[in-house]
């Protein structure tokens, strides 16, 4: 042996020249870990991409001082032959090579009993080489290894800690700009773009762009670095739109870097290129699914056994292990995940391999065959668990869609939209139900038969209805319904007239309701169908409710009830029970209902509906504010908007907004009030809910009345009339446009008033909203004078007993997800408590808040 007898302190760390971003957390576990005595070997496995190089540098430079005899830094990325490692580890730690003995043997000794850290760098292409390091662990007692490999090197002791991508903001609602920019894959993409761009920065018009970027990148810094290296001539938004490919676009990474690490594609084709053959196999062939899959699904569309050697089975566990998927629990069924970065490759090898064609059918094939599983659950027991997992497949079942359509198979995708449209009606997703529907049912029929392609007719029906398309359903509905009577499908007939019947109801016409609804009941009945009976008589007590005949509705409801509670519908009884909790809210009867709504919060948790939780909280906020416990209603509002947006029922979220908004309006919050309505009428744009557009119209205008914008408002009340009468609906009584537009009336000369309302009636659907967000933005920014506290207290500010406690938090530093996270609320509910107490101290920065209240003795 050849060397010094005593190793003096080594540091061999690479040095960085950019500043880690983020990943606190992560080191803080990795350190942890190395510190303790009982921790000898720790693995960061991750991604190709994910940073475990730059972390692992950046916790071992974290350890310098807990290591008396230095850190080793052993780059292996170079290396092919397992048999190279403990030479090259020795290389690098100072030891030459003798002909006395063996290698491991002179190691092991040099090292004797230093206190060192061997970081081991890109271990995966060696993996055979594990045994070695485990065993120069066991004869060196105070040797310690951080290794980074994209897998486990499985060998006892061994602590794994994975890399996830970087944290990656919420897409919908999307944060504010100063929340945004606290994201580390926001902030990687900024630090990384000022260095080709000095000047760059992150502002209202370029925040959802950059935003979008990182979730296309799957939050990968590898790839957020690529991406921003091209803001040298390319902007945030023209970025984004090139990423529909993201493999191309991804390269020109620093000539310092190495050279698999200079484009994305070679960073991935490093993991791809160690497979196996029969690996490679099922990797590209997984590929084909869209938003994850389960096992059986793997199986099904790939074969459960690929080439001799290798089952499904086995094939995910290593690839998972081998950070090409990741593993999401699922319904108590396990669910793989590909990041779509990664997809993109293996998409790119399945599309060179000549399988893509009988993969692609195969996975139709396997979403066909679920659906079709599904479809009986849809009307009855189970609903619930169907649905969920149906709205876990939608990516793949969009994916289907899109296939078999694009080559021909119009046969498969009638069948797949005439049993996906009662899964598209439920979970909200109407624009995109109706889209596909019409795309279908625009095409010649071919040999689809009759039937399928009606059940497809009448879905588009019920959606148009939902929509507010009153006059498509009208028309789509009743070319359903004769062609049923033809088929003699007594089904059919009876749930299309339920269809009409439910349209009737929504145009207030209760008479052609009644008479449909009652000939539905009949239809159902002589078929036994006690689903439908349930559903007819429900439809047929809300109409008894709105007539004011609460008596026969509350009948209808007992034995929709019974009905329904015998095929165990369980959202069919929650929908009555609800149903029954307005009824005694429009009676008076504010216990009664308080008592039925909770009942609902019961039910939906039985059935792990948090959709149905979500709609309880509702009528319980709307119920809080019309007994005056207005902090209350906002806090059961807000928790319900938190479900309904992790739901990604946007539909609900709308609502929910412009609720809110009724609160604020109650309480005086006038600007607030108009942002929140703004907010709803956002959402319901692009969906073309036409009911919930003419309604935020409508209360925009009575804001703008009440700060008196007269004229302004009188614009939007008749934009909001019109578009009322265009679709057939009516709304209620004390929230009609030409009302409130008559209250208005004594403050414009007849002329003025009549010239405002016509102007009004004649924008179309982009101008209103147009002028109505113009609108609101200026009320929101209007503050009316407020007189200087008397007290220095919190309630002279008029700050809820919740809102001084996020105020003592703002104060402390905290952000608004740890806000969220230490009061057991959901991060939107955290952000608009904030933004409520920044309004209520007139203040535009949470610094000035916490200022403020330190000031005041607020916290």
């Amino acid at each position: 042996m050849s060397g010094p007898a005593s190793l003096a302190r080594l540091v061999s760390l690479p040095s960085p020249l950019t500043a880690l971003i983020g990943r606190e957390e992560e080191i803080d576990s990795i350190t942890g870990l190395l510190r303790s005595r009982d921790v000898r070997l720790v693995t960061l496995t991750g991604a190709g991409g994910v940073g475990k190089t730059r972390l692992a540098v950046a916790a071992a430079q974290e350890l310098r001082s807990d290591f008396s005899d230095g850190l080793c830094f052993v780059a292996l990325a170079p290396l092919a032959d397992p048999e190279l490692v403990t030479a090259t580890i020795a290389r690098a730690a100072g030891l030459r090579e003798t002909d006395d003995r063996p290698l491991v043997d002179d190691l092991a000794v040099f090292l004797g009993e230093k206190l060192l850290l061997l970081v081991l760098d890109n271990f995966e292409q060696v993996s055979a080489a594990a045994v070695q390091v485990a065993e120069l662990l066991a004869v060196c007692p105070q040797l310690k290894a951080l290794v980074t490999s994209r897998e486990r090197l499985r060998v006892r002791g061994e602590r794994e800690v994975p890399i996830r991508p970087l944290v990656l903001p919420q897409r919908h609602p999307r944060p504010s700009l100063e929340m945004l920019t606290q994201y580390e894959a926001v902030q990687l993409f900024v630090e990384r773009a000022r260095e080709v761009h000095p000047g760059f920065t992150v502002d209202n018009a370029n925040a959802p762009a950059v935003a979008e970027i990182c979730h296309r990148l799957d939050g990968l810094p590898l790839a957020i670095e690529l991406a921003a290296a091209r803001i040298a001539v390319l902007s945030p938004e023209m970025l984004l739109a090139r990423l529909g490919q993201r493999l191309p676009l991804l390269t020109g990474g620093a000539r310092d870097l190495p050279s698999r690490h200079q484009t994305m594609r070679g960073t991935i084709a490093w993991s791809y290129d160690l497979l196996a053959e029969e690996e490679r196999i099922l990797f590209r062939r997984l590929a084909v699914f869209a938003g994850g899959f389960t096992l059986e699904a793997a199986e099904a569309v790939c074969g459960a056994v690929i080439g001799a050697d290798l089952t499904v089975l086995d094939g995910l566990a290593s690839l998972a292990g081998k950070s090409l998927l990741e593993r999401s629990p699922g319904d108590g069924n396990p669910r793989f995940v590909m990041l779509e970065t990664i997809r993109e490759f293996g998409w790119e090898a399945l599309s060179t391999s000549g399988e893509a064609i009988a993969v692609r059918n195969a996975h139709a094939a396997w979403c066909l065959a679920l659906v079709e599983e599904a479809e009986p659950a849809m009307w009855g027991a189970g609903q619930i668990g169907w649905l969920d997992r149906l709205d876990r497949e939608k990516d793949n079942l969009r994916a289907a869609l899109h296939w078999t359509l694009s080559q021909g198979e119009i046969e498969t995708a009638t069948r797949l939209v005439a049993l996906l449209w009662r899964f598209w009606e439920r979970k909200g997703y109407l624009s995109e139900g109706r889209s596909q529907l019409a795309s279908i049912l625009g095409r010649p029929p071919g040999s689809t038969s009759r039937s399928v392609r009606n059940s497809a007719l009448t879905g588009a029906g019920v959606l148009a209805a939902l929509q507010g398309d009153y006059d498509q359903a009208i028309r789509l509905s009743g070319d359903a319904l004769a062609e049923w009577n033809q088929l003699g499908d007594r089904q059919g007939i009876a749930r299309t007239l339920l269809s009409l019947a439910s349209v009737a109801r929504y145009r207030d016409d209760y008479d052609g309701a009644e008479t449909l609804g009652q000939e539905s009941l009949a239809a159902f009945r002589a078929i036994a169908d006690r689903w439908g009976i349930g559903h007819a008589l429900t439809h047929l007590g809300m109409v008894a409710w709105v007539q004011g005949n609460h008596a026969l509705g509350t009948t209808y409801y007992e034995e929709a009830l019974e009905n329904l509670r015998a095929v165990g519908d369980e959202s069919g009884i929650f929908e009555v029970v609800l149903e029954l909790g307005k009824g005694a809210c429009d009676e008076g009867d504010l216990a009664r209902a308080t008592t039925l709504f909770e009942e609902c919060l019961e039910l939906s948790a039985t059935m792990n509906d948090g959709a149905g939780r979500g709609a309880a909280l509702t009528e319980l906020g709307v119920l809080a504010r019309l007994q005056g416990e207005y902090a209350r209603a906002t806090d059961l509002l807000m928790q319900a908007a938190d479900l309904a947006e992790e739901h990604g029922d946007r539909r609900q979220v709308a609502y929910l907004a412009a609720h809110l908004g009724d609160v604020e309006v109650a309480i005086g919050n006038i600007g607030s009030a108009a942002a929140r309505y703004a907010e709803a009428l956002g959402l319901f744009l692009p969906m073309g809910n036409q009911v919930g557009i003419a309604q935020c119209l409508e209360a925009i205008a009575r804001c703008a009345m009440n700060r008196g914008h007269v004229s302004l408002a009188v614009r939007l009340f008749g934009s909001a009339a019109s578009l009322f009468s265009a679709i057939g609906a009516a709304p209620p009584p004390d929230r009609e446009p030409t009302t409130g537009a008559a209250t208005l009336e004594s403050s414009l000369s007849p002329a003025a008033f009549a010239q405002a309302w016509e102007a009004g009636q004649a924008l179309n659907l982009e101008e209103a909203a147009a002028e109505a967000f113009a609108l609101a933005a200026d009320l929101a920014v209007e503050r009316l004078p407020e007189p200087p506290p008397a007290v220095d207290s919190p309630d002279s500010f008029g700050l809820t007993r919740r809102e001084r406690e996020v105020l003592a938090l703002v104060a402390a530093g905290k952000t608004d997800p740890e806000i969220a996270e230490l009061l057991l609320v959901g991060r939107r509910t955290a952000e608009s408590h904030v933004s409520s107490i920044l309004a209520k101290l007139g203040v535009e920065t949470r610094a000035a808040a916490a200022a403020l209240a330190v000031r005041h003795g607020l916290a």
